[in-house]
This record gives structure tokens, sequence and C-alpha cells, in this order.
């Protein structure tokens, strides 16, 4: 938000353009008195006053906020008319509309309305809230602090572990490192289980072995102990949740299997693994089961779930193994689609001690985005505003803003484009914010000739005002053009420029026209 609340005219009333935060107000002028310019005749002007003439914030959180109220009085007997409203830096109004300026305030005539105190750095705020009118302005002293939060900061790591195969009656631990990194101390205060939303007990198949509360020190780190005591012979998964004091609880995925150890098959890990890979990739982990107690006989293997993007390159034959024996499957994450966390099952069959069996082994792995240097086309939005959606598009050859299939947006974030089923020549929105500042950003491995458009739409505003939008776009991995537009307001569409791709390459000309689609979503 700048210092002078002054715009562009809208339907013959300045609106609060040079707003960044929400310009929410109910604010109604007051006008009057009359004094004596000339003996024996009386004269009357416009005035108005604020009730308090002052305000002081006090101390607030930088980034947070606190609102006080204040009312605008008409002390006088003629019409106060409304020419401008300046709010100083770090400040806003709630409840005010556009039509303020410009706007006649009758005589008599009080409104209460907040003024809002939003620090974005360390130190004192000190300004005025001018309301300008034809004879005189009327002023309100604001007076605020922005101070910095004292918080801890923690981290775990590692964020999940497996405890392998452990026999029923045993235990096994493992040790889980909190970091804090912050400037005040963080308390662990207790241990839950997501699958039960209660603490820990002492029967729960997995606990917390280290004793709470527990203190992590300012710029220290400190051991934790988990254990896992199977309770059945089945492949547990769980999430140990750590509850600390100012600071969001810590989670930690455990995983661990229960055997009995009688002519059995075990497949280690019981948890595969296969963490972030770009789409259009692959990545092989292998398993290796192990007859245990005496012989078994695997019959085979499959896989579920993960929508079908776990597979085996090679599934196993039947197999007979001795006491010990041990046999490996490849297992195959395939990622498609916008960036997701994907988890199945690989599920082997067996004949053992106790009969015909299965073992299952969980599978998991994250759908990411390719860098841009493996584009043909990348689009990247960003704007400065919180609490606001602002939404990226990219229409292809022969296509239309906001008309599937071939506009590529929050409502068709992966459409097919090219070859049916090949999703190697489709665009993806890859990311997709809706509360502000983005990013925003569409990719295209592959691109057909012809020629794209680039589109910025300012969805929804939340009564948040205008915005400041940016726009990189990359072709063949090199970044040539970032473009901008100032003071975006809702319902706005902003044709940022096309792309025209032949032959492998691509060539950005900015267009810049504005229209204005879907008004019902900003009113």
């Amino acid at each position: 938000m700048g210092s002078e609340a002054t715009g562009s005219a809208k339907g013959g009333v300045r609106s609060f353009s040079a707003l960044h935060y929400p310009a929410i107000l109910t604010l109604v002028a007051g006008l009057s008195s009359s004094c004596q310019d000339d003996p024996g005749v009386s004269v009357l002007h416009a005035t108005g006053a604020f009730t308090p003439n002052a305000l002081d914030f006090g101390e607030v959180p930088v980034d947070m906020s606190r609102a006080l109220p204040v009312v605008f009085t008409n002390t006088g007997k003629l019409v106060f008319a409304i020419e401008g409203v300046t709010v100083p830096q770090g400040y806003t109004l709630r409840g005010v509309k556009d039509g303020l300026v410009g706007s006649e305030v009758q005589p008599g005539t009080s409104l209460e309305f907040e003024v809002v105190f939003l620090p974005n750095r360390e130190g004192a705020f000190d300004g005025q809230l001018v309301v300008e009118g034809a004879e005189g302005d009327v002023v309100l002293d604001l007076h605020g602090v922005g101070v910095v939060r004292q918080v801890p900061v923690l981290t775990v790591s590692p964020i999940s572990v497996d405890f392998g195969a452990v026999a029923l009656g045993e235990e096994a631990r493992a040790t889980i490192q909190i970091s804090n990194s912050g400037t005040a101390p963080g308390v662990i205060a207790r241990s839950a289980l997501r699958s039960t939303g209660t603490d820990i007990g002492p029967n729960d198949v997995f606990i917390v072995g280290t004793q709470l509360p527990l203190t992590v020190e300012i710029g220290a780190s400190v051991t934790v102990d988990l254990v896992f005591r199977p309770n059945q012979e089945a492949v547990v998964s769980d999430v140990v949740v750590l509850h600390a004091a100012d600071h969001q609880p810590l989670e930690i995925g455990v995983t661990g299997q229960g055997i009995v150890p009688l002519g059995d098959v075990l497949c280690t890990p019981s948890r595969v693994d296969f963490s972030r890979v770009e789409r259009g990739s692959t990545k092989i982990e292998t398993v290796t089961c192990e007859a245990r107690g005496g012989p078994a006989r695997v019959i085979g293997a499959t896989t579920s779930g993960g929508a079908g993007m776990f597979v085996l390159p090679s599934p196993p034959n039947t197999t007979d193994l001795t006491n010990g024996q041990t046999m490996t499957i490849e297992v195959e994450f395939r990622p498609d689609g916008i960036p997701s966390t994907q988890q199945g099952t690989l599920t082997v069959q067996y004949n053992g001690g106790s009969g015909p069996a299965t073992v299952d082994v969980v599978l998991n792995g994250e759908v990411i985005p390719p860098p841009v240097t493996e584009t043909a086309i990348s689009v990247t939005l960003e704007w400065t505003s919180n609490d606001t959606d602002v939404d990226l598009h990219l229409v292809g050859p022969g296509g239309a803003f906001f008309e599937p299939p071939m506009d590529c947006f929050f409502d068709n974030d992966t459409p097919d484009w090219g070859l049916m089923g090949d999703t190697t020549d489709n665009p993806f929105l890859d990311r997709d914010d809706v509360d502000g500042y983005g990013p925003e950003q569409v990719n295209l491995s592959v691109a057909a000739s012809g020629q794209y458009q680039v589109y910025v739409h300012y969805w929804s505003d939340h009564n948040n005002g205008t915005t400041d939008t940016s726009v990189q776009i990359h072709i063949n991995g090199q970044l040539v053009a970032t473009r901008t537009r100032s003071r975006l307001y809702c319902s706005q569409v902003w044709l940022v420029g096309t792309i025209q791709w032949n032959n492998g390459a691509g060539t950005f000309t900015p267009v810049d026209s504005m229209s204005i689609a879907h008004l019902e979503q900003c009113l």
C-alpha cells in the first residue's frame, strides 16, 4: 500500500487503486461550522472531526494486524464533499468502497469504521489519515510499532522411519533429531498418533521412547527415540505427531512389519519410497524377498494403486526358495500428470508353512514437474497480494480463452492436446495458487506448430483490491521475456502475448491488451 490513496477514475469516482491491502470501509464524513468573516455577516463552512483525534496501536508483530475503531462526524451545517483520502504506509481502512471519494456527507452525520495497522517491518509507523474537503482537511494521527515475534522454528529429520520386519513379541528402535533455528526455545509437550487422534499410550504399536515434555534450546538439537512393538502379522503404517508450544505439530511417518518367522516369505524394505521424480522420467527400486523359518514358493507379484504409476517391468515367475534364500523384484515408478503424491502396493503371493499367503510392500512416490530446461514452453505467474486468486492460462493453437480443451487453466489442468493417450505433448498446470502471491506455472514439454496465447485472469480478489503481476516466459529452457502489469483489478483479463512455434523453435511477441471476464466472481 502506498502513502496516498488517489487512483484512476471509475464510474466518475476515484478509486483506492493504490491500496495493496484490503480496502474495506464504511465511512461517513461530517461537515459544519459557522464563523464570522465580517461583523454582522455569518459565513458557514464545511467541517468534520475524528473521534478520537488520534489512534495508538502499540506494538504489533510484523506481518500481523490490529484494528481500532474511529468515528468521523459532521460538525457543521453544510454538506461535506470528500475530494480525497490519504492513508499512510502501514495502514489500511476496513469497509471503504471506491465511492467514498467524490461522495457528499450530509450535516450531522456520523459513521464508525476501522483503521487497520499492518506492519511489514520493525520500527515505528507514524502518519496521518487525511480526509480532504473543499474547505479544509480532517486529520487523524496514527502511531504503531512493528515488532518481531520471538518464536521457535523446529525441524525434524528424518521425516519417515521404516522399522523393517520385527518378530511378534520383540521391538525395534529408531532415532530422530529435532533442531531449533528460531528465536525462542521450543517445547515438545506431548505425542499422538494420527490414526487415533489421541495421545500415545504404552500399549500402542508405535510409541515415543523419550520422556516428554522436552525442551529444544535456541540453536540446539535433541534426539528422540521411536519404538515399534508389533502385535499382529501385518505391515503397519501411521504418523507420530509431536505437539510443540507456539509451533505447528511435527509429523514423522512410521512403518513396520510384524512377522511370524515360520516358513513364511519376508520382503524388505516393507516401504519403498521413490521420493521426487520428474514427469517423463522413471525410477526403479528393488525389493528383496527371503524365505524365513523353512522353504517357501513365490507364485507371483502384482502392483495396485498409485494411479497405475507403479509397474513391474519383469514380473517374477514361480520360484522355490529354501530357508534363508532370497530373490529380488524390481518395481518401477512412472510419474505422470500434475504434481501429486502417489501411494500403491506391491503384493507378493506365495505358499509357505501356513499355506497360501501374501506379503505387501507399501510404495510411495511424488510426481514433480520437469525443469524448464526440459520443456518447449514454460510460463510462470506471480502477484503481490495475499488472499487473492489470479489465474494463468496457456491457450493452444486454434483455441480460445476459457474454452476447453485448448485452454490449459485451473478447470482444465491436464488437457490432451496432441496424440490421444500420449502425455508428452500435453500442457500441465503444475502449480495452481488460490490464496495469494503464486506462483502458478504451465509447462509444455513438446509443442506443436502454431500460435499459443498467454493470459492472466484476476479471478477473485476477496475484497482485497488491485494487485501487481509478473509473468516469465521460457522457450526451449531459455528465459525470453518478463512482463509485468501494475494494478490489475478483479475480473480483468490481460493478454500478455503470443508464442509462435515452428519447427522446434518459438518466438514470443508481447500484446498487453486488456478485457473483462467473469465479473460475477468479484461482486
